[in-house]
């Protein structure tokens, strides 16, 4: 068993792994919080601010592990990178079906 990678794709996978873990962890944590904790400004779309900064370190995660894709894609091929491509789309797709249905 090894404790670090060997190879340069692992070292991708290793690199995107907090991104990822976080992609899947605040997702529930959102809507849980919009669920127990509602805005005192219902209707004047005013939000708190734990939930734009759920929202902002999502983006950000999203943004790296896209770049995350772009350099898997250059350099280990579409095999490796197809994971990481969903872990883009798929948060995505849900975060804006969830947030404005």
């Amino acid at each position: 068993m090894r404790i670090f990678p060997s190879i340069k794709d692992e070292w991708f996978a290793l690199f995107l792994f907090p991104f990822k873990a976080y992609i899947i962890v605040v997702i529930p944590f959102y809507y849980v919080f919009r669920i127990f904790c509602p805005t005192p400004f219902i209707g004047t779309g005013v939000s708190d601010g734990t939930s734009s900064a759920f929202l902002s370190i999502f983006i950000v995660c999203v943004l790296a592990i896209f770049g995350g894709f772009l350099i898997q894609w250059f350099v280990s091929g579409w095999e490796r990178a197809r994971v990481s491509m969903l872990f883009v789309v798929i948060p995505v797709v849900l975060l804006f079906l969830f947030r404005f249905l």
